[in-house]
């Protein structure tokens, strides 16, 4: 349904605006009679209202894609947002969404690795719809969402809700074939190493995300393609979240049982 243009006129009330709105995440024109897009019930149910807010408000005058696939990266926008701006600064977009929703959403969540694709991914392969589950790994991965419980909890509730959406009506993706390289001879070196990594009990986001890196060096794989062999063969998408935090969160037993599924 279209947005409506009032929200636009909170930047700048003397600037012409032009409601320009309408893309899907194809770049087509969005139709009410073909159904493409995202219907605001939909909005609600799988974001945040302050992510719509600020999708609106950030750069009204801009032709901008929208829809189921792209929806993360939309909402990410907003929790990068969140990261970096205080909302105390009356120009952006934030200081208008936090005036009309009369709160700030999360504070002090600059240092975390949580975003909504990395659950969406994490919610995929655990394979249920439990709010308390997922919620469960996010606060044991990063302890400090408990200072902004209502908001995480909530994210994840959205998440769920997506993916089950997502789960009825997804269509076979096909993927771009990959330059010749040894992945899956890299993919068993990962597999070995992440378990030496594991062992010692100390590991997290960022070990993991250079362990990654290493392999692909040591078995002279390009950096992007092997890790778009990694999303391919390991979530059938080419691509995803941050992996080391992916892997992190879903854990040790978890992320070894997701990589010998695709090996053995």
């Amino acid at each position: 349904r279209p947005m409506p243009s009032s929200y636009h006129c909170l930047l700048d009330p003397t600037r012409r605006l032009h409601d320009k709105i309408n893309l899907d995440e194809e770049g087509d024109k969005i139709s009410k009679k073909i159904g493409n897009g995202i219907s605001m019930e939909q909005w609600q149910a799988f974001a945040p209202v302050g992510a719509l807010l600020y999708f609106l408000l950030e750069e009204p005058n801009r032709a901008r894609k929208m829809g189921m696939a792209i929806l993360p990266r939309l909402v990410d926008n907003y929790i990068n947002a969140l990261k970096t701006d205080d909302g105390l600064d009356p120009n952006s977009a934030l200081w208008f969404v936090d005036s009309l929703q009369r709160h700030h959403d999360a504070k002090n969540i600059n240092n975390t690795e949580i975003s909504y694709l990395l659950l969406v991914n994490v919610a995929q392969n655990l394979g249920n719809d439990d709010l308390e589950l997922l919620y469960d790994y996010v606060r044991r991965y990063d302890p400090a969402v408990e200072n902004n419980q209502q908001f995480f909890k909530n994210l994840c509730q959205h998440v769920i809700d997506y993916v089950k959406t997502l789960r009825s009506q997804t269509k076979q993706i096909s993927l771009e074939p990959l330059p010749p390289g040894d992945y899956q001879a890299a993919q068993i070196t990962l597999l070995q190493e992440l378990d030496n990594l594991f062992q010692t009990g100390i590991f997290n986001g960022e070990l993991i995300q250079n362990l990654i890196f290493s392999v692909g060096r040591k078995h002279e794989l390009d950096p992007a393609n092997w890790f778009r062999f990694l999303y391919q063969n390991l979530l059938g998408k080419s691509q995803g979240p941050r992996l080391g935090s992916f892997f992190a969160m879903l854990g040790a037993e978890k992320t070894k049982k997701l990589i010998n599924s695709v090996i053995y």
